[in-house]
C-alpha cells in the first residue's frame, strides 16, 4: 500500500511541477520543440498583430498571437465564455493562409464544455509569448490548470475529449494534465 501512496504522490508532484512551468512564457517556451524555438522567439511581441483587420480571433486576418502549438493549447484550455462563466474544449480543424501575416495560421473548433456554444477561432503560433487579449464574449482564466482540448483533429469531436486529452498528455508527459472542468462536463 506504502508504494502506491508514494507513486501518486509523485505522481501529484509532477503535475503541480508541469501546471507551474505551463503557467510562464519561458516553461512554454521550454515545451517547443528546439527546432521552432527560435521561429516563436522571433516573432512580435504583442497581443494583437498590428495590421490585423476583422474580428479578433474569429478572423484569419486577426488571429491570436501564442507561442507554439502548446502555447495554442494552453491559450484556449484558459478561455471562459462570460455569458456563461463556462470553460471550452476544442481542437484543430486544420491551417489556411492570411493576408496579414506569412505565418500559416491554424483553426480550431470551439465548443463549450456544456455543449450549449460553438464558435471557430484563428490562432497564430508564431509569437514568444500568449496574447493576454480575448476575442469578443470571453474571457481568460489567470492560470491554466490543465488542458481541455487538443491540437490535432479529434474524430468525433467533442465526445471523447476527456480520454483523448488524457492519452495526449500521458504520452507527452508522462501524467495527466486534464482539466477538472474537462473531467466534469459532458465531452
Amino acid at each position: 500500500m506504502k508504494k502506491k501512496s508514494h507513486r501518486k504522490e509523485m505522481a501529484a508532484q509532477r503535475i503541480r511541477a508541469f501546471l507551474e512551468m505551463m503557467n510562464t512564457p519561458e516553461g512554454i517556451a521550454e515545451l517547443c520543440s528546439p527546432k521552432y524555438r527560435a521561429e516563436y522567439e522571433a516573432g512580435l511581441d504583442v497581443d494583437v498583430l498590428p495590421n490585423g483587420t476583422g474580428d479578433f480571433g474569429r478572423d484569419a486576418n486577426n488571429p491570436i498571437p501564442v507561442m507554439g502549438p502548446q502555447g495554442e493549447a494552453i491559450y484556449l484550455s484558459r478561455l471562459v465564455m462570460l455569458e456563461t462563466e463556462c470553460r471550452v474544449t476544442f481542437h484543430r480543424l486544420g491551417s489556411v493562409p492570411s493576408e496579414v501575416t506569412e505565418d500559416i495560421i491554424d483553426v480550431f473548433q470551439v465548443v463549450g464544455l456544456d455543449g450549449k456554444y460553438e464558435d471557430t477561432l484563428y490562432l497564430d503560433m508564431y509569437h514568444p509569448r500568449l496574447s493576454e487579449y480575448v476575442p469578443e464574449g470571453y474571457g481568460l482564466l489567470e492560470h491554466f490548470d490543465g488542458f481541455t482540448g487538443l491540437c490535432e483533429n479529434v474524430p468525433f469531436f467533442p465526445r471523447g475529449m476527456h480520454q483523448a486529452v488524457e492519452d495526449f498528455t500521458l504520452d507527452s508527459f508522462g501524467v495527466p494534465l486534464v482539466s477538472r472542468a474537462l473531467k466534469k462536463s459532458f465531452c
